[in-house]
């Protein structure tokens, strides 16, 4: 994704670091402008989670480490669609 770590992206992550800790809303904004910079339409910040999640498993990579960057405690599918 071409100008994602645009000037823009940039001067937003500083821009954010000099202001405190990012909330859940502040990387969700920040997401947002990424993605409207790079030109992708309909995406959110959890529509680019569910995109990495399912990146590093179609490249092999271990369940319990995805389970661990995504923030489960455990691998198990509860089942529940598009979350």
């Amino acid at each position: 994704m071409q100008g994602v770590s645009g000037e823009l992206g940039l001067k937003k992550l500083i821009m954010v670091a000099k202001a405190g800790p990012m909330t859940a809303a502040s990387m969700a904004r920040f997401l947002k402008a990424l993605y409207r910079e790079a030109g992708v339409s309909n995406a959110s910040s959890h529509s680019g989670r569910r995109t990495l999640i399912t990146r590093l498993a179609e490249r092999g990579i271990d369940l319990k480490a995805i389970a661990e960057i995504a923030g489960h405690s455990s691998i198990r599918n509860d089942g529940a669609a598009g979350t």
